[in-house]
């Protein structure tokens, strides 16, 4: 792939009398007497001033910048007037101004780290807003996930259904991630396709919070919907720093390709263990008798990205691009050809069925509350724990099994999650107990080992939905992608949810765990298990691996019916979630 153009600054920093640069009067075809206008110069300069210029630097004008002495004869008003000498004097001025901001320690730091090689590395100034972005991402996912449960039910005595629609309206901008991608490919600002939506999505979530922890003791009302603006800003930032990390990652040799993926959900999946312990230990007043306020944790929801992200986003590089006309209808098109292709849809009617198969075990956390008598603290823990194992499962496959094919870790990860699912049958009847293992160290080992499964297979998935993004369009359909996979478990998350309304013994209400009958437990458990592993039959489906996916990509074998059902799947499935959210709300 070729090399992109540098970052477009208003000014050329090489001296070179060609490429991009020169500022807004060079795009217009007009000739300014800039302190970078080396044609100018060149003409203008007597043999004197030239012969000046060769001596002190020793190459030839055209070559190097020229000093400002040097730039009299460049004035773009002739005469000796006032007038004149005024007007002539401000353009010095301005060009003074212009060569000491480029000369700055912070521009040459920033020039530093242009090139390709440093871009590439991801802990590089020019890159350490992505890694800062994802950590802060994490963190807000998970510290004010059981603070909020509590602060709701326990200090403001809200119903459950409260808690039920902010869960809803919190997971819900999940959905919309695919419309963010399209808004920023298609709609730039100021040449910029990420940095400024980035920007934008972490200023709504650092107001929101801000607003939230400034109330002191927030209702209800501005919990639930400042939550929601918050979910809404920190899933666009969110968005734009995957369509930036796939941008790079498409830049990556083969043999490297996927590594600067995996060091941001890596920073992803650290910052969500940091959030998730962070939450259960600072908001357990009650428990512990000391802990934060709800209003300081907003205050630290709000900081972490304000400290960590903002001061870091003057050196995230971005090529500026033109203005495009028809730039709606040619991203359209580029989506609609991206669906089509047989390496795309393929794989993702797998990726589709095996997530919406998965179908969770509505009635575990009751289980888990009702009848083992589990308290918030201990809920925290089994969160805190399943964080901390997704993290080192991202780890693992970053260091030992990134060469593993994909249908093999499929088939691996699938196994061992059947057996973990299984095993919850040991704790639901008493076996466990039995043996001497106490229920919170079963539970959590159980919740852990889940999420190292589900990590080790999510990695796999990003790489392979960053080598099919077209490129240009990388925000909507590294998104659209995606956004398969979290439609796909809405779907098994419904599924699972009516699986708990099931009577008769099936029953997995809490009268009936309260009673000791774990007979609908049981069954729901087995179910759920034996139903994740069906779509393995389909595996095939999957490429080997990177480079087989890549070879697929240059095959120009489409299928417009496949194309099809595959948007219409997805639509219906953004559709159905919307419409359950709704409901959901309604009936709360």
């Amino acid at each position: 792939m070729s090399r992109r153009p540098s970052v477009e600054t208003g000014v050329r920093s090489n001296g070179s009398g060609s490429g991009s640069g020169g500022g807004r009067a060079a795009e217009n075809g007009e000739r300014t007497p800039l302190l970078f206008d080396d044609e100018a110069a060149d003409h203008d300069l007597d043999q004197d001033d030239r012969a000046s210029l060769l001596s002190s630097g020793g190459r030839d004008p055209q070559k190097r910048r020229p000093s400002l002495p040097a730039l009299k004869k460049l004035d773009p008003y002739p005469g000796d007037g006032l007038g004149a000498r005024t007007a002539n004097a401000m353009v010095r001025a301005r060009d003074q101004l212009v060569e000491t901001l480029c000369c700055s320690p912070v521009q040459r730091w920033i020039d530093r780290h242009r090139n390709r090689d440093e871009e590439l590395n991801i802990y590089s100034l020019a890159s350490l807003a992505i890694v800062m972005s994802y950590f802060s991402i994490g963190v807000a996912l998970e510290l004010l996930y059981t603070p909020i449960a509590y602060y709701l039910i326990d200090d403001l005595g809200a119903e459950s259904g409260v808690y039920t629609v902010w869960v809803i309206l919190v997971t819900l901008p999940w959905s919309f991630k695919a419309a963010y991608g399209f808004l920023s490919d298609c709609v730039p600002i100021r040449g910029l396709k990420r940095k400024p939506y980035m920007l934008i999505g972490w200023g709504v979530h650092i107001l929101s919070n801000s607003a939230l922890a400034i109330m002191g003791t927030p209702g209800e009302d501005a919990v639930v919907i400042l939550s929601f603006l918050s979910a809404c800003g920190y899933l666009l930032s969110d968005v734009m720093t995957d369509a930036i990390v796939v941008e790079k990652t498409q830049r990556e040799s083969m043999s490297n390709m996927g590594n600067i993926q995996a060091s941001g959900y890596i920073a992803r999946y650290f910052g969500s263990a940091i959030g998730a312990v962070g939450g259960a230990v600072l908001y357990n007043k009650d428990t512990w008798g000391w802990g934060l306020t709800i209003s300081e944790l907003f205050w630290i929801n709000a900081l972490v990205p304000l400290v960590l992200v903002m001061p870091l986003m003057p050196f995230l590089l971005e090529d500026k691009k033109p203005r495009e006309k028809g730039v709606l209808k040619r991203h359209s098109d580029e989506l609609w050809t991206l669906v089509q292709k047989t390496a795309v849809w393929r794989p993702m009617i797998f990726v589709y069925l095996y997530n919406a198969l998965m179908l969770p075990n509505g009635a575990w956390t009751n289980y888990l509350v009702e009848t083992l008598d589990f308290s918030d603290w201990d809920i925290g823990v089994v969160n805190i724990c399943s964080q901390i194992c997704a993290w080192l499962g991202l780890v693992i496959y970053k260091k030992w099994m990134g060469d593993v094919s994909w249908p093999s870790l499929y088939w691996y990860t699938t196994f061992l999650t059947f057996v973990v699912t299984i095993a919850q049958l040991l704790l639901i009847l008493g076996i466990s107990a039995s043996w001497g293992i106490p229920d919170l160290l079963f539970a959590s080992g159980d919740e852990a080992l889940s999420e190292v499964i589900l990590a080790l297979q999510f990695l796999p998935l990003t790489r392979m939905y960053a080598v099919m993004c077209p490129t240009g369009s990388e925000g909507t359909s590294y998104a659209l992608l995606t956004t398969v996979s979290n439609v796909a478990y809405a779907v098994a998350y419904a599924i699972g949810d009516l699986l708990t309304d099931l009577g008769g013994s099936w029953s997995t209400s809490n009268a009936t765990l309260l009673a000791g009958d774990m007979s609908g437990m049981w069954r729901l458990t087995l179910l759920t298990s034996c139903v994740a592993v069906t779509p393995m039959f389909l595996v095939w489906l999957l490429p080997r691996n990177k480079k087989e996916q890549q070879e697929l990509q240059k095959s120009s074998a489409n299928n417009r019916l496949g194309g099809q059902i595959f948007l219409v799947v997805v639509g219906l499935s953004i559709l159905f979630t919307i419409i359950e959210a709704i409901v959901e709300l309604i009936e709360a």
